[in-house]
């Protein structure tokens, strides 16, 4: 039976927590998340109830509570790692192209923003095949001279805090976009960035903070010298919209939320550079 959405209530539970698993492990399937903000304990019992890559250790956990103390362990993300990963969709919803979605910051005094979620997945190291959903700000706006699209952000860095506008910047660029690329501007700019990085293929790094929370991207560097890194700089993006028909939500709302991060007032005098 289906919940109304008068009727449903969410009631997954993600933050930092700590992962113990059973000392018989994988003998005995199960698994310890107690969250570090002491929000309670929770045990995941049978492998379909757990992540492939499950490990000792702090991360930014996803769970969806049981009866008894027993949970559904959906995802989690590696605290201060830098991950090497591959873009593979935006989450959207079945049958439906992805859309930007409207949020309310915390502090009133800001404006609702709209975010996206891309889904990237790693493809190398000890987390190979984990994906990761890290939420960013929908920054596009319209060039009025040229009618193709931009995306705005005040400066890269912020009094020496990372910003959201940096964030975008560092993912298009590190997931495969190019100063050569242009898109012609609509009100959902995903579907046609969506084919142009799965057409590209490009493989970047993703950081997360020491909370697991996404903090930056930057191009991937291989080990290996005989690894071949798709060459981008001459490819143009296609303007035609298109989407995927498989359906993806992604398992918690994962914001960055970090310790040296902050809301920019526009109407400061602080907010511009000089």
């Amino acid at each position: 039976m289906r919940f109304s959405p008068e009727e449903f209530v969410n009631t997954r539970i993600y933050g930092k927590a700590k992962v113990t698993l059973h000392k018989e492990f994988p003998s005995v399937e199960a698994v310890q998340i107690a969250f570090l903000d002491g929000s309670g304990k929770y045990v995941a019992k049978g492998k379909d109830n757990y992540p492939d890559q499950v490990k000792n250790g702090d991360f930014n956990v996803a769970i969806d509570p049981l009866d008894d103390g027993l949970c559904e362990f959906v995802g989690f993300t590696p605290c201060g790692e830098r991950l090497p990963v591959r873009f593979i969709e935006f989450t959207h919803k079945d049958g439906e192209q992805p859309c930007p979605k409207e949020k309310s910051p915390k502090n009133p005094k800001f404006k609702p923003y709209e975010t996206f979620t891309p889904i990237v997945e790693v493809f190398e190291g000890e987390y190979k095949g984990l994906r990761l959903y890290p939420q960013l700000r929908y920054l596009f706006c319209v060039d009025d001279d040229t009618g193709e699209a931009m995306y705005s952000f005040q400066h890269l860095e912020y009094n020496g805090a990372k910003t959201h506008g940096g964030r975008l910047h560092t993912f298009l660029y590190s997931a495969g976009m190019t100063d050569a690329d242009r898109l012609k501007y609509s009100d959902n700019l995903l579907p046609v960035i969506q084919r142009l990085l799965i057409s590209r293929n490009t493989p970047f790094i993703m950081e997360t903070n020491t909370d697991g929370w996404p903090h930056w991207f930057y191009p991937y560097v291989s080990a290996n010298a005989d690894f071949d890194v798709p060459n981008v700089d001459s490819v143009s993006a296609p303007v035609e919209d298109g989407f995927t028909e498989t359906s993806t939500e992604p398992p918690w709302p994962v914001e960055a939320e970090t310790s040296d991060e902050k809301e920019i007032d526009l109407e400061s005098d602080d907010a511009w550079a000089e």
